[in-house]
């Protein structure tokens, strides 16, 4: 039905007034806007104002969690390139009219297809990812922390922003999204660990702080996850303070699980930076669950 409709739109399109583009777009196409796709976004973007553009977007947006990811992406990508290719004339004054920040350029000319657009895109289109920090999907803050350009890991103030942003979402799993993308881009990175003492304190304790409420819940597995994925960069910083966290009650399986992950940081750390993480290592060591026999035992782990 959508192809059918596209054919009758595209032989008007030259005829449209803004009052159409609101017509077709925030109404009469609504039931079928999901099926839009990035091939008509092209056509239909091709000779258009920043005006009507929006209008589109803003259409676009409001059935975006109907469309499918590949969708979305696709369409993504054709609003990404429009943009680049229009730059100037989207930050003239007169395509930022009642827009005064980085934020609501992106929410009126990305809406929610932000959150899908590449971190680097949205560089490439002069955007301040801390400017528009709201705006931003987990996976881009944690690229906007490894941002050479924000200087944002060197930055506990950033961080704590960045972080804050994350934790005071009401959708538990942006924290795992967060650093499901922080892993990969570490890894890409080379980085063992972060290397700013306040940074890294910083990050470890307010994740911790997020997570210990659910660590009763934790199964061994996302123990695993935390301990031995998740959290590793940052557990030069895993003092014997914070083992307070840590539930008494572990099964030895989840006990072991958190063990390897501190050992596993430990390998990589330089010798300087060993001696709270070795002393938290060998606090675990001293204190294993009542099931795990017999206990490991301590100074098993070599400084």
């Amino acid at each position: 039905m959508m192809n059918r409709t596209f054919i009758t739109i595209q032989a008007k399109i030259k005829e449209f007034e803004a009052p159409d583009w609101v017509a077709w777009f925030t109404v009469k196409l609504k039931p079928i806007l999901p099926s839009f796709t990035a091939e008509m976004l092209v056509i239909i973007t091709a000779d258009i104002n920043c005006t009507n553009y929006q209008v589109i977007v803003e259409g676009l947006g409001t059935v975006f969690p109907e469309m499918t990811l590949v969708r979305t992406q696709e369409i993504t990508k054709v609003l990404v390139e429009h943009l680049k290719k229009f730059a100037t004339l989207f930050s003239s004054p007169g395509c930022r009219q009642s827009i005064s920040s980085d934020a609501e350029w992106l929410n009126a000319n990305l809406g929610p297809f932000t959150t899908v657009a590449n971190y680097s895109d949205l560089k490439a289109l002069n955007v301040s990812g801390l400017a528009a920090l709201e705006t931003l999907s987990p996976g881009q803050k944690a690229e906007l922390l490894f941002d050479p350009t924000t200087g944002a890991l060197e930055n506990v103030t950033v961080v704590k922003e960045v972080l804050s942003s994350i934790l005071k979402s009401s959708d538990e799993k942006q924290l795992e999204k967060f650093f499901e993308k922080f892993v990969e881009v570490s890894k890409e990175e080379n980085i063992t660990y972060i290397r700013n003492v306040e940074v890294r304190d910083t990050m470890l304790n307010l994740t911790l702080t997020a997570l210990a409420p659910n660590f009763p819940l934790f199964q061994t597995s996302d123990y695993e996850l935390w301990f031995q994925i998740n959290l590793v960069v940052l557990l030069a910083s895993f003092r014997p303070s914070v083992l307070v966290v840590i539930p008494t009650n572990l099964t030895c399986d989840s006990y072991n699980a958190i063990l390897k992950g501190l050992e596993t940081a430990l390998v990589v750390l330089p010798s300087g930076l060993k001696v709270e993480l070795k002393s938290s290592i060998d606090q675990l060591l001293q204190s294993p669950p009542e099931d795990c026999t017999p206990p490991r035992p301590v100074g098993l782990v070599s400084t």
